[in-house]
């Protein structure tokens, strides 16, 4: 049990450190083996590799493996791998199915994504919902659809462009991207003629 699960150590090294790993084959059989019994990160590691080797098929079968056992970046994965056909074919309930698995797991780009599929089927108050958990857990992108959503009245919401102007005010502090990307919200909401 020991040297296989260096053997997995050492490949989960090499996935990690090189954009494209070329693993041995007795990499791939220790990922393999630790996979069967059961070890998620092993799962992963083997839908990253047939990922990165464009073996979509092969990919998605340790995907759904890890997403089945409970890891939240893997039911997003497979989510996405669902509403694209990708690998599997096309299919828009499981593909939301699996993205609410993934949000209720605690992925919070998960979160904001269901927060966009409800605000599709104007269920404004589930995306609320869903915006403000993805910003709660740190997304910056679902704090700026939440401030979106605020921006015009929708029935079921009470907060106002007021919340808004706050939420994006808070963000567009922040020096990365995502506070470029709050400062053109706000300078758009702030520059919006008032009715």
């Amino acid at each position: 049990r020991g040297d296989l699960e260096a053997a997995g150590l050492i490949a989960l090294h090499a996935i990690r450190v090189s954009p494209s790993p070329n693993l041995t084959s007795d990499q791939i059989e220790s990922l393999t083996a630790l996979a069967d019994r059961g070890y998620v990160y092993a799962q992963t590691l083997l839908a990253i590799h047939h990922e990165r080797r464009g073996e979509a098929n092969e990919a998605i079968v340790w995907r759904r493996r890890a997403a089945e056992a409970g890891d939240a970046k893997s039911q997003a994965k497979l989510a996405r791998a669902f509403l694209a056909g990708n690998g599997v074919k096309k299919d828009a309930v499981a593909g939301e199915e699996w993205m609410r698995r993934a949000a209720m797991s605690g992925d919070d780009a998960a979160m904001n994504h269901m927060g966009w599929m409800v605000a599709r089927r104007r269920d404004w108050k589930a995306a609320e919902g869903w915006y403000m958990s993805a910003a709660q857990y740190g997304d910056s992108d679902g704090a700026i659809a939440l401030a979106n959503l605020y921006v015009e009245p929708h029935p079921g919401i009470e907060e106002t462009m007021a919340t808004a102007e706050k939420i994006l005010t808070s963000l567009a502090a922040d020096k990365s991207s995502d506070g470029a990307e709050a400062r053109r919200a706000l300078a758009t909401l702030l520059v919006k003629p008032s009715e």
